[in-house]
């Protein structure tokens, strides 16, 4: 992903198996709107644990559940 550095993100090894990168959407999407789209089900989503989005437009979602990782 080009312009996104190594130290932008950080996720734990035990929780990179429940996680997705999720880049492409608008600068003034907010935290709370890409948890309610991730958590529904119609979308293949799960609870969500934590997300951390970096000012270079890249979230990092974490779900409870690896099952949680429908898409």
């Amino acid at each position: 992903m080009e312009g996104v550095e190594k130290e932008d993100i950080i996720i734990d090894k035990t929780n990179a198996t429940r996680s997705i990168a999720v880049s492409g959407f608008p600068k003034e999407t907010t935290a709370r709107a890409l948890v309610i789209h991730f958590q529904q089900q119609k979308n293949g989503g799960g609870d969500i644990e934590s997300i951390q989005i970096t000012d270079k437009g890249l979230a990092v979602i974490v779900f409870y559940e690896p099952a949680g990782i429908n898409f």
